[in-house]
């Protein structure tokens, strides 16, 4: 069974009969089913028709393929009676409000399937008028447990982020302290030399030698800070990019895609000072050839990175050719991506 409708698990046993209706809300539900059908059917994704009272009108072929339920097996049953009780009280209510006319935003239900692998769905409704008047919600359901599984990853790094630029906050104000320490220590001395030229020569030596461990512990943590600023880039490209790239090649609602758009341009603005320090310490960039530059530094081709940023093959590959003037190895064979990673 496909994991996008692992909530559908009756078996074929359990799932029979149907609900009692009135002759006219048959006939209605009937002409429902031979409008939509010929349309729906085509979609891929699992889609319902739902009457008022919250019972199946239609299933497309989508849903008996995943499924392996018939359509009829699902006609006159209450959609609750496929829904994890957990989540009754919920759906009940976006239903309620969605067939008053209300927007809802879509429903999100975590479903264990048969191979015990955890998948999150959504559902999104909407209401169908005839002549004003509410008749069906259409039901859409679709798997994107991709998705989550990409916000985690990005809760995560932004979680161990915040953890280490703590600790090394930490670490700079101790070495602050033991600045200010060894600083009147030394104002001691130089009042102690008019007692003992001795006495001071010892302080001055301590002195420097807590001056060293200082530099030493700040040019580590500037280390650190470097390291941490990589690993969120890697981080970025490898656990939440290839889970954009694949969601943006799914069928997507215009919200959906909204949404998508505000993650990639937030996801860009975490990044984007991490990527301008990098290039900024070995070249006089501008900001679009530091874009140009981090994209081919992670293997990205002249064709994909003209694709991401929305910019002609062109326009790129004369952005490539300044990075190359710029650093130095324009009339050379050298690899600009080689080299690039070397700089690291």
């Amino acid at each position: 069974m496909d994991e996008q409708n692992s909530c559908l698990r009756l078996s074929m046993n359990e799932f029979v009969g149907t609900g009692a209706s009135s002759r006219a809300t048959q006939e209605t539900d009937k002409k429902l089913a031979d409008q939509y059908a010929p349309v729906l059917n085509y979609f891929n994704d699992v889609i319902f028709l739902i009457d008022p009272s919250g019972r199946f009108v239609f299933v497309n072929k989508a849903s008996e393929q995943r499924t392996g339920i018939p359509a009829e097996r699902f006609t006159g049953r209450h959609f609750l009676e496929i829904i994890d009780p957990v989540y009754h009280e919920f759906a009940q209510s976006s239903f309620q409000k969605a067939i008053k006319g209300e927007k809802v935003p879509p429903i999100e239900m975590e479903r264990e399937t048969e191979l015990g692998e955890n998948v999150t769905l959504e559902v999104s409704w909407t209401t169908i008028h005839e002549d004003g008047v509410p008749v069906a919600l259409l039901a859409v359901s679709r798997d994107v447990s991709d998705r989550k599984r990409a916000q985690e990853a990005l809760r995560r790094a932004a979680d161990e982020l915040e953890v280490r630029v703590r600790e090394r906050t930490d670490d700079l104000l101790k070495a602050n302290e033991l600045l200010k320490e060894q600083i009147k220590e030394r104002k001691l001395g130089e009042q102690g030399l008019k007692k003992s030229e001795k006495q001071l020569k010892l302080k001055t030596r301590k002195l420097e030698e807590s001056n060293i461990a200082l530099r030493v512990l700040l040019k580590r943590r500037q280390e650190d800070k470097s390291e941490l600023e990589e690993k969120v880039l890697s981080n970025v490209k490898e656990l939440v990019e290839p889970y954009l790239k694949k969601i943006l090649r799914t069928r997507l609602t215009e919200k959906q895609n909204a949404y998508l758009s505000i993650l990639d341009s937030n996801l860009r603005e975490i990044v984007a000072p991490f990527t301008r320090r990098l290039f900024a310490k070995f070249m006089n960039l501008t900001h679009s050839e530091i874009q140009i530059a981090n994209l081919v530094k992670h293997g990205m081709s002249t064709k994909e990175i003209s694709e991401t940023m929305g910019l002609s093959n062109k326009t790129v590959e004369f952005h490539r050719d300044n990075i190359r003037k710029k650093i130095g190895i324009k009339k050379t064979k050298a690899n600009l991506r080689s080299y690039l990673l070397s700089l690291q």
